[in-house]
């Protein structure tokens, strides 16, 4: 019985996890569209001004409000802590999101999640090691088409590249 209670805590808390993963990835992927930047310059510039820190310490509220809002506080956030791009508030047109962007977000958050637990990687250390990778960057180019592979196939690579320093 207290394998029982055990086994289904963790099980929730991974799923909490995984919707705070999928979360940081679509914020970063629409900052990157904003922005005009790659999703690894998007990454990078949110993680070097402590905008993953902040996303992960007020989740709980944030993905309770406007996502597009949250897009621009996360660029106020990193402009405040000395972040050069500025969010200039004007109304957007909004571009439906592509089957590629989807397939690769969807793959994104399973591929994190898995690093967390096949790995034992924290959230933060687990998004740094996806978006630094190889495999990623092979993941980001449609012509790839590393994108319609299942997200086991896509681990072993990443898994491949962890171990061994090298995804050939």
């Amino acid at each position: 019985s207290v394998y029982i209670i055990f086994a289904y805590y963790n099980i929730k808390v991974m799923a909490q996890v995984k919707d705070k993963v999928e979360y940081i990835i679509a914020l970063i992927n629409e900052f990157a569209k904003r922005f005009k930047l790659t999703d690894v310059q998007a990454y990078r510039y949110i993680t070097h001004y402590k905008g993953i820190d902040m996303i992960d310490e007020h989740y709980n509220v944030m993905h309770t409000l406007d996502f597009d809002e949250m897009v621009n506080s996360l660029a106020i956030y990193c402009n405040r802590q000395g972040g050069a791009l500025i969010w200039f508030f004007f109304t957007i047109t909004k571009k439906a999101m592509t089957d590629f962007e989807y397939m690769k977000e969807a793959l994104a958050t399973e591929l994190v999640m898995l690093l967390i637990e096949k790995e034992g990687m924290d959230m933060k250390s687990a998004l740094n090691c996806f978006y630094n990778s190889e495999t990623y960057d092979k993941l980001s180019k449609p012509e790839s088409g590393l994108f319609y592979q299942s997200e086991r196939y896509v681990y072993a690579l990443l898994h491949k590249e962890i171990t061994t320093g090298t995804l050939a």
